[in-house]
């Protein structure tokens, strides 16, 4: 199948089957979606070093860099550190 996520026939999952799949084998007090997940991965992505926030964009689809800002929230114990470096 060409859809990551798909039913026994092949045919692409909507968004609320996906979400309430998620939900159910999350383990309890985590929310976790597949849009949490492109989160996770633009963070982790940049925070490595090993691709540069214009590559993050390409692979994530996204025509402009702004909208691939959007996924870089500051992770609150990085801040922290830095502000004790200082």
């Amino acid at each position: 199948s060409e859809w990551l996520f798909h039913n026994s026939r092949g045919e692409r999952l909507n968004q609320t089957t996906i979400n309430r799949v998620f939900k159910l084998y999350c383990p309890k007090g985590y929310e976790i979606t597949p849009h949490t997940l492109r989160h996770f991965y633009a963070i982790n992505a940049v925070s490595s070093g090993i691709f540069t926030i214009p590559e993050i964009a390409n692979q994530m689809g996204h025509s402009s860099i702004k909208t691939t800002m959007r996924y870089m929230n500051p992770n609150l114990e990085e801040i922290r550190r830095k502000v004790e470096m200082l």
